[in-house]
């Protein structure tokens, strides 16, 4: 009798899919609380240079700290290849514009169309924040994490 039950294969996909499209929705949404160690946000104010996946899963985690985060993005859509370089059909543009939006409901602030280094400089950047968080893989610092800030610090460039 159960056999029929027991034996019939379970589309997980189809069961992922459902799920994480019910945790996209805006009324079901999960946008995770501050992990602040004082209670409240930190002052410092932190610069993420580029909006792409790297990027935005930096300004996620520092929001998430209670860091107060700029996002500096040259073009004038968020997400970098996950917009712009992957077609539709692979990846829904919705889904990632879903991602921003819990990213904006954390208080992170995103400035496109301006390229660092030609509308706004280094040192313009570097008055007024406390860390930046630059897009190039390849930085220089100490030993324990090359200054990628996976030692837990954020460094000051």
């Amino acid at each position: 009798m159960y056999e029929n039950i027991v034996d019939a294969s379970v589309a997980i996909d189809d069961i992922k899919k459902f799920i994480a499209e019910k945790d996209l929705d805006a009324e079901h949404r999960y946008v995770p609380k501050m992990l602040s160690l004082t209670g409240r946000p930190y002052t410092e104010k932190i610069a993420v240079i580029g909006a792409g996946p790297a990027g935005l899963s930096c300004a996620y985690y520092l929001a998430v700290k209670g860091y107060p985060v700029t996002v500096f993005e040259k073009e004038d859509k968020l997400g970098g290849m996950l917009t712009l370089g992957i077609p539709g059909f692979r990846l829904d543009k919705a889904v990632v514009n879903a991602e921003i939006d819990i990213l904006r409901e954390l208080g992170v602030e995103f400035k496109t169309g301006v390229e660092v280094g030609k509308d706004v400089s280094l040192p313009q950047l570097r008055r007024g924040l406390q860390g930046l968080l630059p897009r190039h893989r390849r930085v220089q610092g100490h030993a324990r994490c090359s200054r990628r800030g996976t030692c837990g610090r954020v460094h000051r460039y």
